[in-house]
């Protein structure tokens, strides 16, 4: 079930780039929101090494968008161990905090459970 919902998150995130008119804005948020999941795991000092990361995830789609995310996980898992759970966890994050920011929370409710 986790997996399912994992993927159908994947698939609404990356289907199509953000080209609303307050990109900046929402760039920027985004750009927060991954500040925080690093936090999470302990990694904030990696966001310099991620710069750009925020405008990668709202531009690309599809293949892109999925290498962007592993490369996220890969540099984090450099930095500090992490077991399969928490690998989980910092994807999701990754994820939901771009749902979030091209989506609004409303449409999301049913997938952060």
């Amino acid at each position: 079930m986790e997996d399912a919902k994992m993927e159908h998150l994947l698939k609404l995130v990356s289907r199509e780039p953000y080209e609303g008119p307050d990109y900046g804005k929402k760039r920027r948020i985004l750009t927060l929101k991954l500040r925080k999941v690093l936090r999470e795991f302990d990694c904030e000092g990696l966001h310099d090494i991620l710069r750009g990361c925020s405008d990668q995830l709202l531009k690309y789609s599809s293949k892109a968008f999925e290498k962007i995310v592993d490369s996220i996980v890969a540099t984090v898992k450099s930095y500090r161990s992490l077991d399969k759970s928490e690998e989980y966890r910092l994807r999701r994050r990754i994820l939901l905090a771009v749902a979030e920011t091209k989506y609004g929370s409303e449409e999301l409710k049913d997938l952060r459970r």
